[in-house]
């Protein structure tokens, strides 16, 4: 997963949020929406931790170059 695949993951994250609180949707859509954005930010958090350990890993790998 790349920038441009988080940038879409958080477009869809905000598009779910949206119609989670559109009151033009019945309450069980609204909630389904809900449930889709939760999803797709633990989507995001994991992409972010993976991120995140691959940085620590090129740091000690450097650290010891």
């Amino acid at each position: 997963m790349g920038v441009w695949d988080m940038m879409y993951l958080m477009q869809q994250h905000k598009k779910a949020l949206a119609l989670a609180w559109s009151p033009n949707l019945s309450a069980e859509k609204q909630a389904e929406y809900a449930e889709k954005a939760e999803i797709i930010r633990q989507q995001m958090i994991r992409y972010l931790e993976r991120v995140e350990k691959q940085i620590g890993v090129q740091e000690i790998l450097e650290r010891n170059l």
